[in-house]
């Protein structure tokens, strides 16, 4: 997933230099450090919703078994 997020990004920002940073902290602390909103503060969870709208696709790896035939 990580591959197919920088192809796209780079290629909407070819000049932009994008690489993958991990990150080495829990995600809480990560937005507080960057001073995004925490996710107490959003109406609901905003990684369950992340994950619901993740889930309305087929993996990539289910395009490419339907591709072939299998």
């Amino acid at each position: 997933m990580q591959a197919e997020l920088l192809r796209v990004a780079r290629a909407a920002e070819p000049l932009s230099g994008l690489r993958p940073h991990p990150i080495h902290m829990d995600l809480d602390t990560f937005c507080i450090r960057h001073h995004h909103r925490p996710r107490s503060l959003f109406a609901f969870d905003p990684w369950e919703r992340a994950l619901r709208y993740i889930a309305q696709f087929p993996a990539p790896d289910a395009n490419a078994s339907a591709d072939n035939g299998i």
